[in-house]
């Protein structure tokens, strides 16, 4: 202080016995004080959080009804709570996933288990989607028995309708075979066109049915021309997990991606962009070999 009295050339603490208190000079030079320190401090924040800010490219695999659902709201959020990550979506089945995560050109991605290859990944399951036959009103009324559609197809019953299907070693396709063999049923299975817009436009022209999760007819379900209902006995449902290779997955940037689905997540439930239950959050993920 004295120093900067000297600086000053003015006195700017009157000393007393038991302390002391600020002349005329020092009360004019108080807020000034203040609002520098203020600066100070400010420019330190700023300074450290640009330094621990997450930043970069993060390529983010997502199944295509999950990138439905979800890609928008999480480059939004992404945008809003790290400015400094840029996103860039690759969408495809998981078996395509699977190789470019294989191939070191996927840092995270969102896909079901089935299909996978053995790779040594960070994996956490992350949200679980109930499964639903999607088809023309009038095809599934000259497949099934009753004119009066059900709200549930029990899966036996989907062997009288044709169904798009993807390649068994793939995901979805893996899962409706797994439960072929295991109930004993045959279903009328017919390749998918490759895109899902391409499959939607097979449905409505009375082609076939599929079976989807509700990201990927979220925006068709009031469709006059369609029926959609659950699949039931079992009731179908296939899940979703978060595949992160390692170091990336314990990276500040990879907990940022987490954080903001363990947000979004819950939030597509609410608005029915999605139908199904959240599962573990992104912190409690494993190390484990997926399923082939």
């Amino acid at each position: 202080m004295s120093a900067l009295e000297n600086e000053l050339s003015v006195p700017l603490f009157r000393r007393k016995p038991r302390g002391v208190a600020l002349t005329e000079h020092g009360e004019k030079l108080l807020p000034k004080a203040r609002h520098i320190l203020g600066l100070i401090e400010r420019a330190r924040v700023e300074v450290q959080s640009e330094a621990i800010m997450p930043h970069g490219v993060v390529r983010l695999g997502m199944l295509p009804s999950i990138n439905n659902a979800l890609a928008k709201p999480l480059h939004d959020e992404m945008a809003r709570t790290a400015p400094g990550l840029e996103l860039r979506f690759v969408c495809g089945p998981s078996r395509y996933l699977s190789y470019l995560m294989s191939n070191g050109l996927l840092d995270m991605c969102l896909a079901q288990p089935e299909g996978w290859d053995a790779l040594r990944l960070k994996v956490t399951p992350v949200l679980k989607e109930c499964l639903y036959l999607v088809a023309h009103k009038e095809l599934a009324a000259a497949c099934f028995e009753n004119d009066v559609l059900p709200d549930g197809f029990p899966f036996a019953t989907l062997k009288e309708i044709p169904l798009l299907t993807t390649e068994e070693i793939d995901g979805l396709g893996a899962l409706i075979r797994r439960h072929e063999e295991e109930h004993g049923v045959a279903l009328d299975k017919r390749p998918t066109l490759g895109q899902l817009l391409s499959d939607l436009r097979a449905i409505l022209n009375k082609q076939a049915g599929m079976i989807l999760p509700w990201s990927a007819i979220h925006h068709v379900a009031d469709h006059d021309d369609l029926v959609i209902a659950k699949v039931t006995n079992p009731h179908l449902e296939r899940r979703i997990d978060l595949f992160s290779k390692s170091p990336f997955g314990e990276t500040l940037v990879a907990r940022s991606v987490e954080g903001a689905l363990d947000r979004l997540l819950p939030i597509l439930l609410e608005n029915g962009l999605t139908r199904g239950s959240v599962l573990n959050s992104t912190r409690r993920g494993y190390d484990r070999r997926p399923s082939q």
